[in-house]
């Protein structure tokens, strides 16, 4: 810090003292400034006015003769600091006791250690300005991207709750009161000209299996077909999600006219000719529902114990477990064919999760972009195992060597597949094709099968399941078998493709015993894919007439 003092003490040394102060050593002028002599009056002051109006005070004033009498004066004045860096200025300042007196000052310099620390000081301020203006500009140029962030975020948001409030809108629409289904079309399906008439029985609507009936509900039409011998067991078959029951033709046929059985195939609402509710969701309660419908119209008693055995095809067969957890006593024995109900949801594509979802986005655009991403080109054929890959991620399943060798069997929807024969002159091709572009309500029916049924993951009714069929083992291996009636052979037989990309063998029999145990089915794997019932319609009646057979 600099020192101040007054001139009374400098003036008195100067007084008293003859020698020149650069004889002195540095004590003896700090002593010589440091003086408390206060004996010495003091001197006489002269103050003038500046130019510029400003007070200016000269110190001891003195004629021109006086200062040059003193010659060490001048050498005083202009002698250097103590570290030599800078002469020590001359400071004209108020008196502190705030008389405005005017005195005299001297600043003297700093030493080398406080000019040091003010050069890490300076230095530290210029870093600091540095450090905040570079922080300043990242701090302005993150404020840009959270601006730009927060703006897309509000964006998608406004967007999600519009879309989101139109299907709201759209459901209460639906379900503010009840809507009439969807009618059925009424279009003959596309045979071949060149099949012989005689072969092919038809209608009105060119009705291609014998018994045919439209059965009316509260729900909407249900087209029913019911043959062969009236006094014969009983076999109710169930199709898939997409294909109608034709697809079951050849099966049904060598049950009913082969193999002596009372056979009943139905469409599934929204496909082949069964109207499509549009109010409802397809779930297992109206999957329920219409088969009690289809089973009380026929002239005959399919109700009661042990009235009739139960074969489900893919959809159809997760829908079969699930009534046979409800209904097993009516039930004589069930066969599974290519069934769902535990397909695991990890298969599920995420274009399917979007798409299949339910008041994201409103029902009426998902239903184009689905249609849109079924229907296939004009040169293109579609088939089960396709519509099931428009859900499933079956390609991704499909990519093991033996996979590859079945590339153009029905396990991957080619040309042995497309071009199955279901009655003269109708191939799969042309049913599915013809379903498209003609049943409004297929699309809405196919959609909502995906988000309700019994398709993925339904351990819950396949474990109740196991416990009847345990129950009724028990029974038999005890002799008190004939006590409980359904579900007679304690086992349920599983008819698999060993290519079939849908429906993974490996993950059902693992999955199946983990919730029906060894004991709990029997498995059959045949040489085909997904579409093993119109391909192996012959085989899979074999297979299960000798599986009623052992267990009546």
């Amino acid at each position: 810090m600099s020192r101040l003092f007054r001139h009374k003490s400098v003036s008195a040394r100067i007084s008293s003292s003859t020698m020149p102060l650069d004889h002195l050593g540095e004590s003896g002028y700090s002593s010589l400034l440091e003086s408390n002599d206060t004996n010495v009056p003091p001197q006489q002051h002269r103050r003038s006015k500046s130019s510029s109006g400003a007070w200016v005070y000269s110190s001891f004033a003195m004629s021109l003769e006086e200062a040059a009498s003193r010659p060490w004066l001048g050498t005083a004045e202009s002698r250097t600091s103590w570290n030599g860096e800078r002469q020590p200025p001359r400071k004209l300042v108020k008196d502190q006791n705030g008389s405005g007196r005017p005195s005299f000052s001297l600043e003297l310099s700093d030493s080398d250690g406080e000019n040091k620390e003010k050069g890490i000081v300076r230095r530290q301020i210029d870093r600091f300005r540095h450090l905040y203006r570079r922080d300043k500009s990242k701090m302005h140029q993150e404020a840009d991207s959270l601006s730009t962030i927060i703006m897309l975020t509000a964006v998608g948001i406004s967007a999600g709750l519009l879309m989101g409030a139109g299907a709201l809108l759209e459901s209460r629409k639906h379900t503010s009161k009840r809507r009439a289904p969807i009618k059925a079309p009424k279009s003959p399906l596309p045979v071949s000209e060149s099949t012989d008439a005689d072969a092919v029985k038809t209608g009105e609507h060119q009705l291609l299996l014998p018994g045919g009936r439209d059965v009316e509900t509260p729900y909407g039409s249900i087209r029913v077909y019911e043959f062969g011998p009236a006094d014969g067991e009983k076999v109710l078959l169930m199709h898939g999600i997409s294909t109608p029951c034709l697809s079951l033709a050849n099966l049904a046929e060598e049950l009913a006219f082969n193999k002596g059985y009372r056979v009943m195939v139905f469409d599934f609402f929204g496909r082949g000719y069964s109207d499509a509710p549009v109010d409802l969701p397809y779930d297992l309660r109206l999957y329920t529902t219409q088969i009690l419908l289809v089973l009380a119209s026929s002239s005959l008693s399919w109700t009661g114990d042990d009235a009739f055995h139960l074969v489900g095809y893919s959809l159809g067969g997760g829908v079969a477990v699930s009534f046979a957890r409800y209904y097993p006593r009516m039930i004589r024995s069930l066969v599974l064919i290519a069934g769902g109900g535990l397909i695991r949801s990890q298969h599920v594509n995420w274009k399917s999760r979007m798409l299949y979802s339910t008041g994201l986005f409103p029902e009426s655009v998902l239903e184009y972009l689905v249609r849109k991403r079924v229907t296939p080109a004009d040169d293109e054929d579609t088939s089960e195992a396709k519509m099931a890959g428009a859900v499933l991620d079956v390609e991704a399943q499909t990519t093991n060597p033996k996979a590859k060798k079945h590339s153009n069997s029905d396990a991957s929807g080619g040309s042995s597949y497309d071009n199955a024969v279901l009655r003269p002159g109708l191939t799969v091709s042309t049913v599915m094709r013809w379903q498209l572009k003609n049943h409004q309500g297929f699309i809405p029916a196919f959609m909502s099968s995906i988000r309700f049924a019994p398709i993925y993951e339904r351990t819950e009714d396949w474990k109740a399941l196991g416990e009847l069929l345990e129950v009724r083992r028990r029974a038999s291996e005890e002799g008190n078998g004939s006590t409980i009636p359904g579900l007679r052979a304690g086992r349920v037989l599983m008819i698999l493709g060993a290519t079939d990309p849908v429906i993974v063998k490996e993950e059902l029999i693992h999955d199946a015993t983990a919730v029906l145990g060894e004991d709990g089915f029997e498995a059959v794997v045949l040489d085909c894919g997904h579409e093993i019932v119109m391909t192996k319609g012959k085989e899979v009646a074999t297979l299960a007439a000798a599986f009623w057979s052992a267990s009546s």
